[in-house]
């Protein structure tokens, strides 16, 4: 549409402005990029002198803000507007029409944060789900054959299996430490390659020869989903730890607590016990907003999107949000089966569902909700040749039955 002109704002606090970091972030640093919890006091205490009472300023409000005075200074005459949000960004856009009612026309959010997030439940959400897509695996022939009917306690085997040692991969580079953070972060990317959790699994747990070579190409060749997002030199783990600790966090575990449940875990990133650790280091905050608890408030129209299998924004507390709010009629949800934390929704026809009807709602967004959840295909966990090769450097995902 060449009357449709898109506008993507940075927070307050990324690189492209004010950059929000300390020494400890710097790619130089012990911990490289990601700050070590030996860091974290000394970080705080550098974000103290520096900003002192200057941190309000990269609060969720004040980038709410921002955005509001953006479409007020580019808005033409007649011009409808949208905010779409993703993620935390869903939040935000909350946010903004809460600061400002009228700035917007209609909105929509992908992998919504209802005011009840707390990122103290986010490493058990993670494992919820981890469990919930393992289930899935004996809905699978290729899947259970594998894993058999209890595809969660095989898994858990196998991880046992490399922490112990009794499944040895070359220089011992692929450990348990690792594959929780990668099996997290497939559940979070969502899609096919979520089926890399029960083929590692299986792998380790029968650890033949061909087994152990497939391995060691994995450990060697094969990255963390989501190392592109930290070592991105735009990105900043102070903000996200300042907005984390300020306004997504409450009744959270001690750090004892919360590393016990890491530590026993096959599919937590540490999110819930990094938290933890900051506030236990004096990280500073901003002062919370009341509005970070109360329900969003509109008569415009509203599409939300969600995957029922994302570990970062589960749909349960979604549901609740709605229901809550179950009077407004302009409120459209879909929910998208065996969907992670993104857009990713094949159709038997060929058409990604999350997709097209956001671009639907994007046009019409008073007319009805175009309906394609009952053609969004189940997760794949049989495997695919290409994800073989991504993950084992071979074409065959699961391995033959021969072997020692």
């Amino acid at each position: 549409d060449e009357n449709l002109v898109f506008y993507l704002l940075d927070h307050r606090g990324v690189g492209r402005s004010q950059h929000l970091t300390c020494e400890a972030e710097d790619a130089a640093s012990p911990g490289g990029r990601r700050i070590q919890p030996e860091e974290m006091a000394d970080c705080a205490a550098e974000l103290e002198d520096r900003w002192g009472d200057g941190l309000q300023g990269f609060s969720t409000s004040n980038a709410a803000t921002d955005l509001a005075w953006l479409i007020e200074t580019t808005r033409g005459q007649g011009q409808s507007v949208h905010i779409h949000g993703g993620s935390y960004g869903t939040r935000w856009m909350q946010r903004t029409l809460q600061l400002s009612p009228g700035i917007a026309d209609s909105v929509s959010g992908l992998g919504v944060v209802p005011p009840s997030f707390s990122f103290a439940d986010y490493d058990a959400s993670f494992e919820q789900i981890g469990e919930d897509y393992l289930a899935l695996c004996v809905e699978d022939v290729e899947c259970v054959s594998r894993l058999g009917p209890d595809p969660l306690g095989t898994t858990r085997q196998a991880l046992f299996a490399i922490q112990s040692g009794t499944c040895p991969v070359l220089d011992d580079s692929l450990t348990r430490e690792r594959l929780r953070s990668f099996f997290g972060a497939l559940l979070l990317a969502g899609g096919d390659a979520r089926v890399a959790i029960p083929a590692i699994a299986h792998r380790i747990d029968r650890c033949n020869s061909d087994d152990r070579a497939a391995l060691a190409w994995f450990a060697a060749n094969v990255e963390d989903p989501l190392d592109d997002l930290r070592s991105d030199p735009l990105y900043s783990a102070v903000l996200g730890n300042l907005v984390a600790l300020s306004e997504l966090w409450d009744r959270g575990p001690s750090v004892s607590e919360a590393e016990t449940l890491h530590r026993q875990g096959l599919f937590s990133l540490g999110s819930t016990l990094r938290i933890a650790q900051l506030e236990d280091a004096g990280w500073p905050r901003f002062q919370r907003d009341p509005l970070a608890d109360a329900p969003l408030q509109t008569d415009i129209p509203v599409l939300w999107i969600n995957g029922d299998l994302d570990p970062a924004t589960p749909l349960d507390p979604v549901l609740a949000m709605l229901e809550d709010e179950a009077n407004r009629p302009a409120e459209n949800l879909l929910v998208i089966p065996g969907g992670g934390h993104e857009w990713e929704s094949p159709t038997v026809e060929g058409y990604d569902c999350a997709k097209t009807t956001w671009w639907n709602f994007l046009r019409s967004p008073e007319e009805e909700l175009f309906d394609c959840e009952f053609q969004i295909l189940p997760p794949n966990l049989s495997g695919s040749e290409d994800i073989a090769w991504w993950l084992f450097g071979r074409d065959d995902l699961w391995g033959s039955w021969q072997g020692d």
